[in-house]
C-alpha cells in the first residue's frame, strides 16, 4: 500500500539568467506534419530560414525519438541515419532562427522537391525541406549549444552550468549563471526533495533526498540541446523501490523544461491527511525572488490554509487559471538580470487543491506543517510546495519551465508557438498570406 500511494513530484527549478531574446524552443510532434515526412529518411530532413537578402541559410533542427507517452525512446537513441520518423517523435527549433517568408521566385534549398512551411507567433517563418534529392551532403549537423559531461555530472551552456547530484540526477549540487564578459556566479545549490505522507489511521512517513534517487538512462546531445530520460527510485528500508515514473529533461541554450508525469493509483483524499505533499528545496547564493513581483503569480505558503485540506487550499490556485488552463510562475534576479520558474497545469488538477505554492523559509515551513528537519534548515533555504491529499486516482501532467533573461519575462507561451502549414512545392507559392 505505501508504494501504491507515493506521490511524487519533482523539477529542476534553477536560478539562471541571460540576455536573449526568445527563451523557450518550439516543440512539434511529428504527427503535425504533413505525411510526406515518414517516408524520408530522418538524415534527409533538415530545416531552413529565407534571408533578408532572400538567399537560404539551415538552422538548427533536433528530431527526439520519443515513445507515445511522451518519454524519450532509449531504443532508438538518434531519429537519424537511415531511419525515418514516428508519429510519436519530437521535433524541436528555435523560432529566433527564422526569417522572412517564401517568395515565388526563390528557388528551393538543397533541390528539394517540397517544403512545410512553419510560421511563429511573431510572423516569422522556417521551412522543413525534403533533401533526399540533393547533390550535397546535408546530414552535417550542425553544432548544439549544449554539451554534456558525464564524468563531471556538468550540462554546460553558454549561460549556465548544471552540475547534478550523483545519486538523484534529476536534482542539482550546483548551479552557475553566466554573463557576457566570462563573468559567472553560483545562482543556487544543495537542492533537495521531501515528501510527507500523512496516512490516516496510520503512521506518518517522511522521504527525502537520501531515500528519493533518480537516475539518467539515457541521453542525446542535438543541434538545440540536451534531452534526458530520467527514472525515479525509492529506498524504503532495505528495499530499492522502481517507482515507475520516467520524465524527459530537455536542456537548451536558455531554458530547461521538465514535464512531469503524476501517477495517483488511488484516491489521496482517502488515504491522506492535508499537509501531505512534496517539497522542492534548494539554498540561494547569488540570486533572490521577487515576491512582489506583479509578474509573480505562484502563491504564497501559508500554512494555516494547507492544514484546512484541498477544498479550501484550492480557491489560490484557481485565481491563476484562464480557460482550462493554469500558470504559476515566480519571478527573480541574479546580479539584477531577471529569470523566472513557470509551472503550467491543467483546471481539473488545480481543482483538487494540487499546484504550487512558494516557500521562501523551509525552516517556517516544516515547523509549520510538522516536517522533520527544521532545525537544519538553512536561513537562505528556499522552496516549492505541492500538497497532494486532495488528488483523485488518475494521471496528470505538469509542464515545468525555467525561462531566463529580459524577453523570456515577456512570452507566455512555452514551448514557444509554431503553426504547422501545407506542403509546398516548387509551383504551388507559399502556404500562408504573407
Amino acid at each position: 500500500m505505501i508504494k501504491k500511494i507515493i506521490l511524487f513530484i519533482t523539477a529542476t527549478f534553477g536560478l539562471l539568467s541571460a540576455d536573449i531574446a526568445q527563451s523557450c524552443p518550439a516543440f512539434v510532434k511529428a504527427s503535425n506534419f504533413p505525411e510526406w515526412i515518414y517516408k524520408t529518411p530522418a538524415k534527409n530532413l533538415r530545416m531552413y530560414a529565407v534571408t533578408p537578402t532572400n538567399s537560404w541559410k539551415a538552422i538548427p533542427l533536433q528530431i527526439d525519438p520519443m515513445t507515445d507517452k511522451n518519454l524519450y525512446d532509449s531504443d532508438r537513441p538518434a531519429a537519424a541515419g537511415n531511419d525515418t520518423v514516428r508519429p510519436t517523435d519530437r521535433f524541436v527549433f528555435e523560432t529566433d532562427e527564422f526569417g522572412q517568408a517564401l517568395k515565388h521566385s526563390t528557388q528551393f534549398p538543397c533541390d528539394a522537391s517540397k517544403l512545410t512551411e512553419i510560421r511563429s507567433s511573431s510572423q516569422t517563418f522556417g521551412y522543413l525541406a525534403d533533401c533526399s534529392g540533393s547533390s550535397a551532403d546535408v546530414s552535417t549537423v550542425i553544432p548544439g549549444p549544449i554539451s554534456l559531461n558525464t564524468g563531471d555530472r556538468t550540462i554546460a551552456s553558454p549561460r549556465f552550468d548544471y552540475i547534478y547530484h550523483p545519486k538523484n540526477q534529476l536534482l542539482y549540487e550546483s548551479l552557475v549563471a553566466k554573463f557576457p564578459g566570462g563573468k559567472s556566479v553560483r545562482s543556487a545549490y544543495d537542492a533537495d526533495i521531501g515528501l510527507r505522507l500523512d496516512i490516516k489511521n496510520f503512521f506518518t512517513l517522511h522521504f527525502h533526498n537520501g531515500d528519493i534517487e533518480s537516475y539518467i538512462n539515457s541521453s542525446k546531445v542535438g543541434e538545440v540541446g540536451v534531452v534526458q530520460g530520467i527514472a525515479f527510485y525509492l529506498r524504503l528500508f532495505a528495499f530499492k523501490i522502481d517507482l515507475k515514473m520516467n520524465t524527459v529533461a530537455s536542456f537548451f541554450e536558455n531554458s530547461a523544461n521538465i514535464p512531469m508525469l503524476v501517477d495517483v493509483p488511488r484516491n489521496a483524499y482517502e488515504h491522506l491527511n492535508p499537509a501531505s505533499g512534496s517539497l522542492y528545496s534548494f539554498k540561494l547564493d547569488k540570486a533572490s525572488f521577487e515576491m512582489d513581483d506583479p509578474m509573480s503569480t505562484m502563491p504564497r505558503f501559508e500554512a494555516e490554509l494547507i492544514k484546512k485540506g484541498s477544498p479550501v487550499v484550492k480557491e489560490g490556485g484557481l485565481r491563476r487559471c484562464k480557460g482550462e488552463h493554469c500558470n504559476f510562475k515566480m519571478m527573480g534576479k541574479v546580479e539584477n538580470e531577471p529569470f523566472a520558474l513557470s509551472m503550467n497545469l491543467p483546471k481539473n488538477v488545480v481543482e483538487m487543491g494540487f499546484f504550487p505554492t512558494f516557500v521562501s523559509d523551509t525552516k517556517e515551513f516544516k515547523s509549520g506543517l510538522g516536517w522533520k528537519g527544521a532545525d537544519k534548515s538553512m536561513p537562505n533555504e528556499v522552496g516549492i510546495f505541492f500538497p497532494t491529499s486532495g488528488l483523485a486516482k488518475g494521471q496528470y501532467k505538469i509542464d515545468s519551465w525555467i525561462l531566463l533573461g529580459d524577453e523570456s519575462l515577456k512570452s507566455s507561451a512555452c514551448p514557444a508557438d509554431a503553426i504547422i502549414g501545407p506542403t509546398l512545392t516548387p509551383a504551388s507559392g507559399p502556404a500562408f498570406a504573407h
